[in-house]
C-alpha cells in the first residue's frame, strides 16, 4: 500500500528494525544522471558514494547498472545508474538509522530509493525526490503491525502480490 505520511524519526526507525528482522537485503540507488553537466557536483557525488560504498563493500551481494528498479523506470543511459543490493546486516542498520527518514536519502550526500527485499522481492521501496514510498504487506497481521507503528496508508490502494517487483540479487 502507497504511505500517504512521511515515516520519520520513531516511527522511521521502529520500522528498520522491523525490515531488519523481516527482510534480507537493502537495495540503494546512486543516480548519475543529476550531475551529468556539472563537473564540480559530480566530483562531490563521487566523493561522497564512494565512502559510502566503502563502508558497506563486505556487504555487497549484487551491482548493476540500469534504468529501472522498484518504485522506477528512467528513460536514460542505464550507466548513469547504479543499483546495489546489501545483505541486511548490522551494520547497514546503522547505516540506515544515521537518518531520520526514507526522504532524507538524497544525492549528492547519500544514495536514493531505499527499498528492502525478502528472497528476492520488494517489500518496502520508497523514491526520495518525489517524497514517496509503499510497502507490500503480506497478511493482515503485519498491517495492523505497521499501523500500531504509526504508518498511515492510502487504504485505496492496495498492492498486488503480483505486482511484487522481483530482483535477482
Amino acid at each position: 500500500m502507497i504511505v500517504v505520511k512521511e515515516i520519520k524519526d520513531e516511527v522511521y526507525q521502529s520500522l528498520i528494525e522491523y525490515a531488519y528482522k523481516k527482510c534480507d537485503a537493502v537495495m540503494f540507488v546512486i543516480r548519475k544522471d543529476i550531475y551529468v553537466n556539472d563537473p564540480i557536483k559530480r566530483r562531490t557525488l563521487e566523493s561522497n558514494m564512494c565512502k559510502f560504498e566503502s563502508h558497506l563493500k563486505r556487504y555487497l551481494k549484487y551491482q548493476r547498472d540500469g534504468g529501472h528498479w522498484c518504485g522506477s523506470k528512467v528513460i536514460a543511459d542505464d550507466c548513469l545508474f547504479q543499483v546495489s543490493f546489501y545483505q541486511f546486516s548490522e551494520k547497514v542498520k546503522k547505516v540506515l538509522l544515521k537518518n531520520h527518514s526514507f526522504y532524507d536519502w538524497l544525492h549528492p550526500n547519500y544514495p536514493e530509493d531505499i527499498a528492502f527485499f525478502k528472497d528476492g522481492y520488494c517489500w518496502l521501496y520508497s523514491v526520495s525526490h518525489e517524497r514517496m514510498c509503499s510497502i507490500y504487506y503480506d497478511t493482515e497481521k503485519e498491517y495492523q503491525k505497521l499501523v500500531e507503528m504509526g504508518i498511515e496508508f492510502d487504504e485505496m490502494d492496495i498492492l498486488s502480490f503480483n505486482d511484487k517487483f522481483y530482483e535477482y540479487y
